[in-house]
């Protein structure tokens, strides 16, 4: 075959694998593109989103914790719940707009199965705290609240993982099919080299141009992937730290730890403020030698400092040294290069600025540094907002610790003193009639007192779950006639019939004899106190259902409405006509007694008939030892 033929069918061939694998490579580059577009427009979008809802319902849980020491606002709270919820709500809807991965919709119910019964659940326990149902509040928080909300964070936080895998996956996708398109580069290349002639030298520098571009494109991708995955293991870890009650210098130093890792800055720095003639405060740094901040403290936000808050936005620097808004830096700090300047935004407002340099002659941050760094910053000033909401809860607990400690120690100082006073005026005042009754009123004013006094402290340990016990086993009969003997003397100055009934199977019963004792003493008193005279008063103890035994007070006082008859047991709650008479603390005392010895209480009651208080105890067998340890537990 002649030459110019085989040149021919060679020129032939290699056009044609030339198109072929132009074709091919054209089909690559479009699904690279169509995969970069995917994490772009998905990935990173879900992950922000997703963020911000898991924000959302951390500030849900917060409002969880509040409701038990804020009762009283529970209108506010519910009001503050709503608003969370409709941001929430807000979140979720913006990612469910987004495009899913193939894989992605079943979890993306899951996660709203979750958050709608961490709703429930949440719009339950803010119910039963503006019903005045503290136990109720307390169980659901600490119970299928508290395990709601679990729930539902995890399932935020495996979705926000698997967003970020999949941008993961598409970016190591995105990998192989560029060294794909690279090999056929390079088969073009080759064919390139075949021929002799210009026009298909310059298809090959084409092709090699073309290469280079496809490679620049393929790091970036790779760049931004790993800043992704970065920048959600940062939000993590910015979350761990609060879970573990992080202050908000914790959360801050965290946070200028992570930007600095993703943004790869040689140092950086986090400060609170707006004042160029203050300083910042608190004001953090990374990668600087800790004895410059010693030394010098936190500087003010002026210069370029400043010009982040000015202008209000992200700025880039590529050398701070040669701009016209650098104002110097102080001896010994480091000289910077390329300046990145971030504002920390919740709710439209600054709430910090972070700032990250590199070295002079360092390369300038890039578009995609700032783009991942304002993620970053949006999930750092929600958690700084979350950390000053949990400092307040914590201060609010001090403060009614540091009540209760007045309480015990700096009034029960005093009261003894009178106390004391009293008995030794008994024993000057001789036969004066009249001064014998104003020193005994004055004691039983002081003996009233320090039964408030105790109460109030009991029923903060009921509360708290503090309350300790020596349980052993007790005979019922010896401690109904304890109680009757205490109030035998009150029933018949009031002119009331006052027995005891106790059947004579009731078996011992595993209690602490001193706070079962007060139980009936808190029961008795309110049924002699509101039972006219006349009237009767019954206290017996019988077999209960197996392994219990039923104690009862019962009189036939007036009886008590059926709506307040749900209410006896709520801390402080008293009916209005006897407001005057204690501090409603009794029955609450009684119940928490009652239930931490693994037992219940409740009342019976019809207007105009009496009322009847029944509680149960368990009864004293082979399994005490185990139930020794629980109430002590």
């Amino acid at each position: 075959m002649k030459p110019i033929v085989w040149l021919v069918i060679n020129t032939i061939a290699a056009v044609v694998a030339f198109v072929g694998a132009s074709i091919y490579t054209h089909h690559l580059a479009a699904s690279i593109d169509q995969q970069a577009q995917d994490i772009a427009g998905n990935a990173d979008p879900s992950i922000r989103y997703l963020g911000s809802a898991r924000t959302e319902l951390h500030r849900i849980g917060e409002i969880l914790t509040t409701s038990v020491f804020d009762g009283p606002h529970a209108a506010s709270l519910q009001q503050e719940l709503q608003i969370h919820e409709k941001r929430l709500h807000e979140d979720l809807d913006a990612y469910l707009a987004l495009p899913f991965f193939p894989t992605e919709p079943p979890r993306s119910e899951a996660v709203q199965r979750e958050v709608r019964d961490a709703e429930a659940q949440a719009n339950a326990t803010i119910a039963a705290v503006a019903a005045g149902d503290d136990k109720r509040a307390a169980e659901l928080r600490m119970g299928p609240a508290a395990v709601a909300m679990g729930r539902a964070d995890v399932a935020l936080g495996q979705l926000i993982a698997f967003n970020a895998d999949q941008g993961a996956r598409l970016g190591m996708e995105i990998m192989q099919a560029r060294r794909r398109t690279g090999a056929v580069s390079y088969v073009l290349d080759a064919i390139a080299g075949v021929l002799a002639f210009g026009m298909l030298a310059a298809a090959a520098q084409a092709t090699r141009q073309h290469a280079r571009s496809l490679r620049k494109t393929r790091d970036a991708d790779e760049a931004m992937t790993r800043r992704l995955r970065m920048v959600a293991g940062a939000a993590l870890h910015i979350s761990d730290t609060l879970a573990r009650n992080g202050s908000v210098r914790d959360i801050m130093q965290a946070t200028v730890d992570a930007a600095r890792e993703v943004a790869g800055a040689h140092m950086g720095a986090l400060g609170m403020g707006t004042d160029p003639s203050r300083p910042f405060a608190p004001f953090v740094y990374t990668g600087i030698d800790p004895s410059f901040e010693e030394k010098y403290g936190a500087p003010r936000p002026r210069g370029l400092l400043g010009a982040v808050i000015v202008e209000g936005r992200t700025l880039r620097v590529e050398d701070a040294s040669k701009d016209r808004r650098f104002v110097g830096m102080p001896p010994r700090h480091p000289p910077i290069g390329p300046l990145l300047g971030v504002p920390l935004r919740h709710e439209g407002e600054a709430v910090g600025h972070l700032y990250l340099a590199r070295g002079p002659g360092g390369d300038a941050f890039s578009e995609q540094d700032a783009h991942a760094l304002e993620l970053l910053a949006e999930f750092s000033a929600n958690a700084i907002q979350n950390a000053h909401l949990v400092a307040a809860v914590q201060q609010e607990a001090q403060a009614r610790e540091d009540v209760l400690s007045v309480v015990s120690h700096d009034l029960r100082n005093p009261l003894s003193a009178m106390t004391m006073a009293t008995i030794a005026l008994r024993r000057t005042i001789g036969s004066n009639e009249s001064a014998r009754k104003h020193v005994d009123r004055l004691a039983r004013n002081a003996s009233r007192m320090e039964r408030l006094i105790g109460d109030l402290l009991t029923a903060a340990k009921v509360q708290e779950g503090k309350l300790s016990f020596e349980p052993a086993a007790q005979e019922p009969k010896k401690l109904v006639g304890d109680a009757v003997d205490e109030f035998a003397s009150v029933a018949t100055e009031a002119g009331l019939q006052l027995r005891a009934e106790v059947a004579e199977e009731t078996p011992p019963v595993f209690c602490d004899a001193g706070r079962i004792g007060q139980v009936l003493s808190n029961l008795l008193g309110n049924a002699v106190k509101f039972t006219p005279a006349g009237g009767t008063v019954i206290i017996s103890a019988r077999p209960g259902d197996p392994g219990e035994v039923l104690f009862s007070v019962h009189d036939t006082g007036p009886g008590i409405p059926e709506e307040a008859a749900a209410h006896v047991f709520d801390r402080y709650w008293q009916k209005r006509e006897h407001a005057s008479r204690g501090t409603g603390l009794g029955l609450f005392i009684a119940k928490g007694i009652v239930e931490s010895h693994h037992g219940r209480i409740w009342v019976t009651t019809h207007v105009g008939e009496g009322s009847d208080f029944q509680f149960t105890l368990p009864e004293a067998g082979p399994v005490r030892d185990v139930r020794r340890a629980a109430l002590n537990g």
